[in-house]
């Protein structure tokens, strides 16, 4: 029936007045919500005339019946419920698709979504208050009965949602279902935190402990996907009978759902794949976000149970300080263990003295409808999570691009030593002429990626038409040398970004920087190396940096979150008013995430960054794992803009030309080394990842050297095919470790084991007989499987933190919409009180109680799990300690978080009563002495000591000669003998770790006089953060996230070849460098010390030595029986004079 404006004002108006029965309201609501469908079209307005009063009228009338008294609860109330959907529904319908004549949700004014955030919160409001009205005083005692009414309350509205007469199926169900579910996600969260401390001492590995809790969480990551969920809920015999049936209704109408998705998605039918959880946050639209974090968040604790027995892993193998075990590092982790209990108990007690005030000030701000402060802990706790893990993004970057340059480094020697030694008979070097690059040689004219592109057009050219290329073939390796700077900026530089705290303010990325010439002030290119660029806001603009993984003097960089705006997120805005607060802050962490997701990680096609190309051939890039900063237009916008890229490409037939499709894998190049093994015949290509068009003379250049190894003799050729082959295998595995999210030391001992048995399979030989290939070479495939393991290992790593980073990036999104539309009414204002009040304990004592989790977590667990094993027997065998853990995991998920933090404190007590007990017993285990010898090439090495090969000390003493610095890296291989040696470990030995460590120079005459113990001196030296410690089921790697850990002063000693450890004894041992930390990782010691003559008018001390020998006093954990997958533990291992060659790159 068509009406015309009279209608709104005559009939629903006066609906709208509190005099009128809501039984009346309710009869003509559907009438007037149909008015804007029906009305007639003005001539020269359209509906304009009609669409502020539609809209006043509209949502008052929902917002009057909505907040009516439902009754108890049973079929009316359900039906009341279904009707208030429906209304809402209708009213969705209309408002979108006529009054805002929007086709799709993404495209949405942002008035809607203010409107629609409105009556959702009046929607709840009216739910809640029918089940329990709340006045103006509330007893702490009958605070934990209202989170079960409003818990109830949330299953009828589901229940209701799903009901067969239900008429909800659009996006709208989205919203609803993500509101429902908040009570329960939020109370999840606090039980997973101590469910978690209990699971890590009871071992509940790979989720083998299944409860409730788990249960629960699988049950949600799940709901997207109807068949699996119902299997999920046949085998959840833990989850309560009234949530069960939630869940199975939600089944058995999962049409509906899928419905809604497509809807948010446009997308009809909906694509496989669970979109919500896999699009990126951009392509999802503000109705679905609710939903999509939901499931995200979801999918991420129940795949981390199942493959750690954790909820949270993402801090699983972190370490916040050293594993010392003497008696003063006893008494420091005691007393910060005892700080953080004290926090705990002192809050503790604090909430139980003033529960009833603090509960009085959430009635109040409830009645009032307005956000107190006592809300930001959910925007404060959010921009911490951010913070943290954004620089563990950076730093586990850093680790990867670190162990690719070192591998570079390691390669740039052995081709040295190739070509120094008879080594060159058996391999053909070539060494390509130098190539000159620059930014004019980006040659990209922009646009959308297509499979069908010729390499050719995206290729740099040579002489201004001839793309370089390089054919290689299997088994080939390359060293990659580059030198210079230059200033590829055109895409970069192209379009604006938000700025941070400013809502409307854009700014594009400065690519020119100002500094003092000899005529003043000049403005001046951008620099960079061939990584690319990182981006810094400085002074409320956007600033283009140089990024490097190698320093100018030679060191390799390290993380630090001030490097970049997008290097570590900043969640201190100081202590701005209460609307600027929840305003600002929140936008302004919302805009740097989003930006620096954008900045960082570029078009992804998948999550877990592994596409097929057309052939069904496998091409992989690391876009996941580097760091720089992307732009659009640019010839791989997933990688960092303004690198240099070398892509592998498929051979072509003769008559085809290489396509964009036919990539297999693309390198970013690095300076000053980069190392490429070849694992089949392929052509390579050099690409700048920037565009054309921009006009500017382009600025700097680099200086590319390649030099090309290929295999000789017959048997060298054969074991490089094999090794090529094993590798190409060995890389084939890494989607599916990527996908699953895990890789345990078991997985990398079996995927290390199956390598070296296939290659001897491949090679016909045997790789292990020094007589039929030469133990260079054998360790040369050692060197590049370690480099493909640690890499693999940290992508594992990488891609969990991603994950994680994505869903706390949707989160914030959608507080900023919530907060966008700065209103008293937002449903985010609305709803914020409420939800606080109902999880008030857990807002109050959630922080400390993580605090002491975490110090369990990350101060304690490490030193037991791999020092004092023995305190998780003791825990299984006292039962009563036993049943507190129990108690933890299976504590009912809706208790009081005051109830849950007393639990907490009692499962502390028991930790650390039984850790004290171990370490008594333990009465410090022996110190052993061990040394490593890294001979200077070209002359003889003399001590005693085990050594490393030729290459491995020629990359140091290059290194240490070029730059100042020596680069030692440290691997089980070295130290382990199965048979026993001189400052060895035996293969029992396990976990050692550093009590102290220094440097020992072997140096000859001077003035006729053996120069023994003449100077005590210390090199800075910086301490991998990548600590790897040997055990019986494999390496197990910690990452040391305490910078305070990463440096310090190495001694340094001098003398003949049987001084070391005399000399360590009596200068190097008191100063304990190094203490608690693994020997097993990398040490960049600054040999600047060196290089002073001792006397004066006498040669550098540099000249005069012939050794570099590492010492350590380290104690090691007695087992039972040896760790045979460590390479030097094999029965019968035979070393040569030069020992094992081995992986450079391995343990960073």
């Amino acid at each position: 029936m068509e009406h015309d404006r009279s209608f709104l004002e005559t009939v629903c108006h006066p609906l709208s007045l509190d005099h009128v029965q809501v039984a009346v309201t309710r009869q003509f609501l559907d009438e007037c919500l149909d008015f804007i469908e029906n009305a007639p079209l003005d001539p020269q307005c359209g509906l304009q005339p009609y669409a502020l009063p539609y809209r006043d009228v509209s949502i008052t009338l929902l917002k009057k019946v909505f907040a009516a008294p439902h009754g108890p609860s049973g079929a009316s109330r359900q039906q009341t419920l279904v009707n208030n959907l429906a209304s809402l529904e209708r009213w969705r319908s209309h408002s979108l698709r006529v009054l805002h004549e929007s086709d799709d949700y993404l495209g949405a004014p942002p008035q809607f979504w203010e409107e629609l955030s409105v009556l959702m919160s009046a929607f709840w409001k009216g739910v809640y208050d029918s089940e329990q009205q709340i006045g103006t005083t509330l007893s702490p005692e009958a605070l934990d009965d209202l989170s079960a009414a409003y818990m109830k309350v949330d299953r009828e509205v589901l229940l209701s949602a799903f009901a067969p007469e239900s008429y909800v199926q659009s996006a709208l169900l989205l919203p609803v279902m993500s509101d429902a579910f908040h009570g329960m996600v939020d109370r999840l969260r606090v039980a997973s935190a101590s469910h978690d401390l209990a699971c890590r001492y009871l071992t509940c590995a790979s989720g083998q402990l299944s409860t409730e809790v788990s249960q629960l969480w699988k049950l949600l990551s799940l709901l997207d996907d109807a068949a699996a969920l119902q299997s999920a809920l046949n085998s959840s015999n833990k989850v309560r009978s009234e949530w069960r049936a939630v869940f199975q209704t939600i089944v058995n109408q999962h049409s509906r759902l899928e419905a809604a998705m497509s809807d948010a998605l446009g997308q009809y039918p909906l694509p496989s794949g669970a979109p919500l959880r896999t699009l990126s946050h951009e392509q999802i639209p503000q109705i679905a976000l609710g939903m999509s974090q939901l499931l995200r968040e979801a999918h991420a604790r129940s795949t981390s149970y199942e493959a750690h027995g954790l909820f949270d892993s993402l801090h699983r193998n972190v370490l916040s300080r050293g594993m010392n075990t003497g008696l003063q590092e006893q008494e420091t982790l005691d007393g910060e263990l005892n700080q953080l209990r004290n926090n705990l108990s002192q809050k503790v007690s604090e909430y139980t003295s003033t529960r009833a005030a603090l509960i009085q000030n959430l009635l109040a701000n409830l009645q009032t409808q307005q956000a107190e402060t006592s809300g930001m802990w959910r925007i404060t706790a959010l921009h911490e999570r951010m913070k943290v893990v954004s620089e563990d993004l950076a730093g586990l970057r850093n680790n990867v691009e670190v162990a690719n340059v070192r591998q570079g480094d390691f390669m740039s020697a052995f081709d040295e030593v190739v070509a120094t030694t008879d080594l060159n008979q058996l391999i053909q070097q070539e060494t390509i002429p130098p190539i000159m690059l620059s930014a004019g040689n980006a040659v990209y004219a922009g646009g959308s990626p297509n499979p069908e592109t010729p390499i050719a057009d995206i290729a740099a050219r040579m002489n201004g038409s001839t793309p370089w290329m390089k054919a290689t073939e299997a088994g080939d390796f390359l060293t990659i040398t580059v030198t210079g700077q230059w200033s590829p900026t055109c895409a970069i530089s192209q379009g604006t970004h938000r700025l941070p705290g400013s809502p409307h303010t854009t700014k594009p990325i400065l690519v020119t920087r100002t500094e003092q010439g000899p005529n003043g002030s000049q403005t001046v290119p951008v620099l960079t190396g061939p990584e690319g660029f990182l981006v810094n806001l400085q002074n409320s603009n956007f600033q283009a940096v140089s990024k490097q993984t190698v320093k100018e003097d030679g060191t390799y960089r390290t993380f630090d979150k001030t490097a970049s705006t997008c290097a570590g997120m900043e969640a201190s805005y100081g202590s701005p008013s209460l609307v600027e607060g929840v305003w600002g802050a929140s936008f302004k962490a919302y805009v740097k995430a989003e930006a620096c997701l954008s900045w960082d990680s570029g078009e992804r096609s998948s999550t877990t960054e592994v596409d097929n190309n057309a052939n069904g051939t496998e091409s992989r890039s690391v876009a996941a794992f580097t760091t720089g900063l992307r732009a659009a237009n640019t010839p791989f916008p997933q990688l960092p803009a303004g690198s240099l890229l070398l892509v592998e490409v498929e051979r072509p037939t003769a008559s085809a030309q290489a396509l964009r499709r036919h990539i297999r894998n693309i390198h970013p190049v690095q300076a000053p080394h980069t190392s490429i093994a070849i694992d089949r015949a392929s052509d390579l290509y050099l690409v700048v990842n920037d565009k054309t068009g921009c006009g500017s003379t382009a600025a700097g250049s680099l200086t590319v050297n390649i030099s090309h190894s290929r295999p000789l003799a017959a048997s060298i050729q054969q074991l490089g095919r094999a090794m090529a082959a094993v590798r190409e295998d060995l890389r084939s595995k890494f989607p599916d470790y990527l996908r699953q999210g895990r890789l345990h030391p078991q997985d990398l001992s079996a995927l290390r084991s199956q390598a070296f048995a296939r290659l001897s399979t491949e090679c016909n030989c045997n790789v292990n007989d020094p007589s039929k290939i030469p133990t260079t070479f054998n360790g040369l495939f050692s060197a590049w499987l370690e480099h493909d393991l640690s890499i693999l290992q940290r992508q594992v790593e990488i891609l969990a933190v991603r994950r994680e980073q994505d869903m706390l990036a949707l989160e914030l999104r959608a507080l900023r919409d919530e907060l966008a539309s700065a209103q008293a009414e937002s449903r985010w204002v609305r709803m914020l009180p409420l939800w606080n009040l109902r999880n008030l304990d857990g807002a109050q004592l959630d922080s400390r109680t993580r605090e002491v989790v975490s110090g369990l977590n990350q101060y304690l667990y490490p030193i037991i799990h791999l020092r004092y094993p023995s305190v998780f027997t003791a825990l299984a065998n006292d039962s009563a300690a036993r049943a507190r853990l129990m108690h933890l995991v299976d504590m009912d998920w809706m208790a009081p978080a005051l109830d849950r933090a007393e639990s907490i404190l009692d499962v502390e007590f028991d930790i650390r009563e039984k850790f004290a007990s171990a370490r008594a017993a333990a009465n410090h285990l022996t110190p052993k002495v061990v040394a490593l010898s890294f001979p200077r090439p070209g002359v003889q090495a003399d001590t005693p000591y085990r050594k490393v090969s030729d290459s491995r000390a020629a990359q140091v003493w290059d290194h240490l000669l070029t730059t100042g610095i020596a680069p030692f890296t440290v691997l089980p291989e070295d130290f382990y003998t199965a048979s026993g040696g001189h400052a060895q470990l035996f293969c029992m030995e396990s976990s050692p770790i550093i009590r102290a460590m220094g440097l020992f120079a072997r140096v000859h005459v001077l003035d006729g006089v053996v120069l023994s113990n003449a100077l005590s001196t210390r090199a800075l030296t910086q301490f991998g953060s990548q600590l790897a410690f040997p055990t019986l089921a494999g390496l197990e790697t910690y990452q040391q996230s305490n910078a305070e850990w990463h440096f310090g002063g190495l001694p340094v000693t001098y003398g003949a070849e049987n001084d070391a450890l005399d000399t360590f004894d009596e200068h190097a041992l008191p100063e304990r460098a190094g203490n608690g930390l693994s020997p097993f990782t990398q040490f960049d010691v600054n040999g600047t010390v060196l290089f002073s003559p001792v006397k004066p008018n006498e040669p550098p001390l540099i000249d005069m030595i012939s050794e570099l020998v590492l010492v350590f006093q380290v104690e090691p954990r007695q087992l039972t029986q040896p760790m045979t997958w460590i390479r030097t533990c094999h029965p019968g291992t035979a070393l040569t004079s030069q020992g094992l060659l081995s992986v450079e790159s391995g343990m960073q």
